[in-house]
């Protein structure tokens, strides 16, 4: 019985040793199911992590991808919408800065002020609604520098009413380009964004700044564009 425990505590003695010369060595085994991290990555040291079977999303080729949304939408009118949205980013600065001069203590213009902010906030939602249908069509919002607008001084409320006549003419000219590019291009989804978001409202932003400008033109300059200024304002 002695020599029978005698033996049990060796081997005790033996196993205990060679088990911790196991994690000693860092050859201990890990649970099933469990992978090490850095069996994650290849020789190169890039993931083996599996994306799926679309080669566009994998890691490492993001900047690559093309939407799974895009169809019929070809390189040349997506760009055509980047660089009306530019424009329409142009406009809303322009616009801005008509708002702020009037609004200066020595013009003191705050219906012309008034009436120039809220035309800048809606150029600026017009390229919203253009970014956010860049993304719908599966194309790649591009942000380009921005213009600064020509001038800081802007004249009389008739001489702003003039310049923004002529911004909003040009604004139409490319719209008409964008439409008739889309038809060109078998895009009647395009088009027909155009025409009922912006062509018809930009023929009635023209229509009214023309009224304006005839109708400063009747009252005249100093006490008669005060009034129209109140009018502006709905104060008259």
């Amino acid at each position: 019985m002695t020599r029978f425990v005698a033996i049990f505590v060796v081997c005790s003695l033996f196993c205990g040793l060679t088990v911790s010369q196991d994690f000693a060595d860092g050859s201990h085994h890990h649970r099933k199911g469990r992978r090490p991290i850095e069996n994650l990555q290849g020789e190169s040291g890039e993931s083996n992590l599996n994306f799926g079977n679309d080669p566009n999303i994998s890691a490492g080729n993001e900047n690559n991808r093309i939407a799974n949304c895009r169809q019929n939408y070809v390189a040349e009118t997506e760009e055509a919408v980047n660089l009306q949205i530019n424009l329409e980013l142009y406009a809303s600065h322009v616009y801005m800065s008509m708002s702020y001069y009037f609004d200066r203590t020595d013009v003191e213009l705050p219906g012309f002020a008034k009436f120039f902010k809220d035309a800048s906030a809606e150029e600026r939602e017009h390229a919203e609604k253009l970014m956010k249908y860049q993304n719908q069509r599966g194309g790649r919002v591009r942000m380009e520098l921005v213009e600064k607008p020509a001038r800081d001084e802007w004249g009389t409320g008739k001489d702003a009413m003039i310049e923004a006549l002529a911004l909003e003419k040009e604004v139409n000219s490319q719209l008409l380009k964008i439409e008739e590019l889309a038809t060109d291009n078998n895009d009647p989804h395009l088009a027909d964004f155009i025409t009922e978001h912006y062509l018809i409202e930009q023929v009635e932003s023209i229509e009214e700044l023309s009224r304006h400008i005839a109708s400063l033109e009747r009252v005249g300059p100093n006490l008669g564009e005060y009034m129209y200024d109140r009018k502006l304002l709905g104060k008259e």
